[in-house]
């Protein structure tokens, strides 16, 4: 295939400020024959002014405005929209390197029997680089999202795959590798070919320890772990004391509440609103029960240094002068024939 057709769909919501630099990163690519589809997630700010600015100057710029449904809806939006032989999309706030898509249209050319690529990225923070990402090990999928942000697939993969899962929301990535990987290959380019932003707006900020639930639930989901070790995952995110969770019984509950919510097939965005609200009275709870046995602890170690204190005095005054005269004086006899003053 000769000079393939890459469609990068990049959905957006109320981040019109950061927005043309993500726009620019995807024109600015040194591999040219490439659309960029932007959509519009219901956005109230000035968006649609900014990219319309880029429709009007760049070709390849394709926009579409639709009511605010979430990320996973806004990809699936855009992918069927897509006109591409190989597919990606990316976020609104971080970047590609200039090199990116050649790099990684490049290898896949170059390996025919894979189906996506994924390459390293950058994080960084108020143009400061905090670490530089190697998301290569795809062996690891049943632990975490090996993938990261940078990728590059072929249509056949989106053709057999299909949408992202929109149950899956803030973990809808990480799903979509997993199927992805049960019938395709999947290859590495062992290179940062994408800037992610972190700030304190981004997605992942906001909601990390929703993405955290989620994607235990979504392990869960695909039999990578069972319920009891959901369990244990979700309690090692409580901010809460180990020993008063287990006198609560806590992981007990989480099992129980797991069980009864998928049995009955409850959504997935919903046993995370639930299991988000089991998760808060836990940590309620063991907090007022940590606070009472704390405030316990104290009043009995006031006791005990108040009873010291007191033991203290008496040996002071009982070895004082006063004392032993007024001993002397109540008791002459015996301190005659002992012809002493000496208190044993």
């Amino acid at each position: 295939m000769k000079n393939p057709l890459v469609s990068i769909v990049l959905p957006t919501f109320n981040r019109a400020s950061m927005l043309p630099k993500a726009i620019n990163s995807c024109l600015n690519q040194t591999y040219k024959n490439l659309e960029l589809i932007v959509v519009n997630d219901g956005s109230t700010d000035k968006t649609e002014l900014i990219v319309k600015k880029f429709v009007e100057s760049d070709p390849r710029v394709k926009y579409f405005k639709k009511k605010n449904g979430g990320l996973p809806n806004a990809l699936n939006y855009g992918f069927e929209r897509a006109n591409g032989d190989f597919l990606t999309w990316t976020s609104d706030d971080n970047q590609y390197r200039k090199n990116a898509i050649r790099i990684m249209i490049d290898y896949l050319v170059a390996h025919p029997k894979l189906d996506l690529v994924n390459a390293n990225m950058t994080a960084i923070k108020n143009d400061s680089v905090l670490h530089e990402a190697d998301t290569g090990k795809i062996e690891e999928i049943k632990d975490h999202n090996p993938v990261g942000a940078c990728f590059l697939y072929k249509r056949e993969v989106y053709e057999k795959i299909g949408d992202y899962n929109e149950d899956f929301i803030l973990a809808e990535d990480y799903d979509y590798w997993i199927r992805i990987w049960r019938s395709f290959k999947i290859g590495h380019v062992n290179k940062s070919l994408y800037i992610y932003s972190v700030n304190e707006s981004s997605l992942t900020h906001n909601r990390l320890e929703k993405i955290q639930l989620m994607t235990i639930l979504l392990r869960l989901h695909h039999g990578f772990i069972s319920t009891d070790k959901a369990a244990d995952l979700i309690l090692e995110n409580l901010k809460a004391d180990r020993d008063t969770l287990k006198l609560i019984n806590a992981k007990e509950l989480l099992q129980d509440a797991i069980k009864k919510t998928m049995a009955n097939k409850v959504s997935y965005p919903l046993i995370g609103d639930l299991l988000n609200i089991l998760m808060d009275n836990l940590e309620y709870s063991a907090g007022r029960i940590a606070n009472e046995r704390n405030r316990l602890v104290k009043e009995n170690e006031k006791l005990a240094n108040d009873k010291e204190k007191l033991v203290k005095e008496i040996i002071g005054y009982k070895n004082s002068a006063s004392f032993k005269l007024g001993y002397f004086l109540l008791h002459p006899l015996d301190k005659l024939k002992n012809n002493s003053l000496i208190i044993n």
